[in-house]
């Protein structure tokens, strides 16, 4: 079960946009994710929205909360299957949508059952490690002398391909 998470980290992806009319108030839109969140990458690619963090919740009309504004090129890890959260917008033109990469953990359904009885400690280990070993992410140029490594040493598809004689024949 722990291999298949860590296969999966950031293999389970979903794209969100959102344009037009602003959305609800952030503290109505407050919530925790499913399994999959445990360890969770949000990217900005475009426009820009604010992430809340709940630190604790007073009253219903009270919140205490950390918020991100996020923008383009802005990302975050974080585990919200165990951290309170919402996400707001305000009204946004069509140019200004916000579009967000969502990077969240691939499970099968024999992992996503065994772990999502264990969201919370798995959370708070997740935690622990990302505190003692915070990811590095590449940069622009760190990555695009990869991508240049990989084009230069791809094989034409067509090379790959065998040719069988029908010995029928």
């Amino acid at each position: 079960m722990v291999k298949e998470f860590i296969d999966g980290a950031f293999r389970n992806i979903a794209i969100q946009i959102h344009y037009k009319g602003s959305s609800y108030e952030r503290p109505m839109l407050y919530h925790m994710d499913h399994v999959f969140s445990s360890l969770h990458m949000a990217v900005t690619l475009n426009g820009q929205r604010m992430v809340g963090f709940s630190k604790g919740r007073d009253s219903i009309k009270t919140f205490d909360e950390v918020t991100l504004l996020m923008q383009p090129g802005d990302i975050y890890i974080t585990t919200p299957a165990a951290i309170v959260h919402g996400v707001s917008m305000e009204d946004l033109t069509l140019n200004e949508r916000s579009v967000a990469l969502q990077c969240r953990t691939l499970l099968g359904n024999e992992a996503a059952k065994y772990w999502s009885h264990h969201v919370s400690p798995m959370c708070i280990e997740i935690s622990k490690l990302l505190a003692k070993w915070p990811l590095k992410l590449p940069s622009y140029s760190e990555w695009d002398v990869e991508y240049q490594s990989l084009i230069e040493n791809r094989v034409n598809p067509e090379n790959k391909f065998y040719n069988f004689e029908d010995k029928n024949k």
